[in-house]
């Protein structure tokens, strides 16, 4: 078995008990799950309408970076069917949107594989610190008590913003340290390299650093309505501070994805840190159910409209394309 196979199968096996364990609490909490079997027309209606808001402005920042980093102007429409694509693809068939966004930006931009890479790793970056920071301040000014496991959560997001701002600048200045012989690591320590030194070199840039702060500040403002709306909806009054605080959760799991989409992990993340705030552990995991239920509904509609099926059915063709791409990139 390949190791992807052997990552494969753990990520599944990690997920079926994540979700089993749900399942169970659910059970030994059928009272409070019934909020979620509750929930009023006009909830659904507002968290339908946040998450379209929430997929606009996100769109938005991920094209000025990609932009950015490829020196190359998208039109509007195109970029939204490659965004909203993607996105559907990524959520039937993990990594599969990537690759699309992959092939199509190369085809019709001529955007090459390792400016789509670059751009990729720079919008992560840049969104996550700008989140964080976001997040600081608002908890420095509204409730400097507020604590998750015993520590401060102002402390908490300190050590973050530094951790998440600091890691592409200290690893750009570690490759450029290496020397290295073998071609195929040559190939892999340009890459890298051009990936750090294009997010660094991004901060320079005064205009690009306006505009990427000022769409992120949007997308955070529509996603702490959306959390406070999803907590409202099962009758959970919760603070503006805590709700930022899940946002940052949010943000910095989304990067570490230990099972397809975080299916399950994301869902006991929210538990535990509901419950750490003063809540109960079933508000934080019926909050993160409802929206990814939502959500997801949401994407498929939108990518099915699309064309996405279509794509699905062409699948191992993104997969060989993009594979031709990036061989074709390290010659």
């Amino acid at each position: 078995m390949h190791l992807r196979e052997h990552k494969r199968l753990i990520q599944n096996i990690i997920a079926a008990v994540c979700i089993v364990y749900i399942i169970i609490f659910f059970i030994k909490n059928k009272q409070q799950l019934q909020l979620a079997f509750n929930l009023r027309p006009l909830f659904i209606a507002a968290l339908v309408i946040l998450l379209v808001l929430d997929l606009a402005v996100n769109g938005l920042c991920m094209k000025i970076v990609m932009e950015k980093c490829s020196n190359v102007r998208i039109p509007v429409g195109g970029w939204y069917k490659i965004f909203l694509l993607g996105r559907f693809l990524n959520t039937v068939i993990p990594q599969l949107g990537n690759l699309y966004r992959g092939v199509t930006l190369k085809q019709n931009h001529n955007i090459s594989y390792t400016h789509y890479i670059s751009s990729l790793a720079s919008f992560a970056w840049m969104e996550i610190s700008i989140n964080l920071i976001f997040a600081l301040i608002i908890v420095l000014l509204t409730n400097r008590r507020l604590q998750i496991a015993g520590i401060d959560a102002w402390l908490f997001l300190s050590g973050l913003v530094t951790l998440v701002i600091a890691g592409p600048i200290i690893a750009d200045a570690v490759i450029r340290l290496f020397k290295v012989q073998n071609k195929a690591l040559v190939w892999s320590h340009s890459k890298l390299s051009h990936v750090f030194a294009t997010a660094v070199i991004s901060l320079k840039d005064g205009t690009y650093i306006l505009s990427i702060v000022s769409a992120t500040l949007l997308a955070f403002i529509i996603t702490t309505t959306m959390f406070y709306v999803c907590f409202l909806s099962i009758n959970v009054h919760i603070s503006i501070t805590a709700t930022v605080i899940f946002l940052a959760v949010l943000k910095v799991a989304d990067v570490v994805v230990i099972t397809p989409g975080n299916i399950g992990v994301r869902e006991i993340i929210f538990g535990i840190v509901t419950e750490q705030i003063g809540l109960s552990m079933m508000e934080g995991i019926l909050a993160s159910t409802i929206l990814r239920v939502i959500g997801t509904v949401l994407v498929l509609v939108l990518g099915t409209s699309l064309g996405g099926v279509g794509i699905l059915q062409r699948r191992r063709e993104y997969a060989a394309q993009m594979q031709q791409q990036a061989q074709g990139d390290s010659e």
